[in-house]
């Protein structure tokens, strides 16, 4: 005699597809969603596969966890989340973004991207 647990396993098993008639467990059983699962959202902030600067030079984009790099053809430019900037070339300056674009800013020289939004996650405090 089988219990109530077990005739409901069952019951529920064979509702769900993964009992065959036979009675026994089927072996590639069908994956059944029981809840929604939300909103799917795309990882950390990524915004632009491409940045473009003000000369028109393009720039690939990768994000990490608190920084985001630009890499060009003749430089590369690191961005933290704390409003620091790094380039390939061992200079370390700043950065920040306000409604028309962000600047990579160094002693020596600067990287404005025009109308695209700044790519740092959490680097919305990095205001000008």
């Amino acid at each position: 005699m089988k219990s109530i647990w077990t005739s409901a396993i069952i019951a529920t098993l064979t509702l769900s597809g993964c009992m065959s008639d036979e009675g026994a467990i089927a072996q590639d059983p069908v994956p059944v969603l029981t809840e929604d699962p939300g909103p799917i959202t795309p990882p950390s902030s990524v915004k632009f596969a491409h940045y473009f600067d003000s000369n028109g030079r393009d720039y690939t984009y990768h994000v990490e966890r608190d920084f985001a790099i630009l890499e060009g053809s003749s430089v590369r430019l690191i961005m933290r989340n704390d409003c620091a900037a790094f380039s390939s070339d061992d200079e370390n300056g700043t950065w920040a973004w306000a409604n028309g674009g962000f600047v990579v800013e160094f002693p020596n020289r600067s990287f404005g991207f025009p109308r695209q939004d700044q790519p740092v996650p959490g680097g919305y405090g990095c205001q000008m």
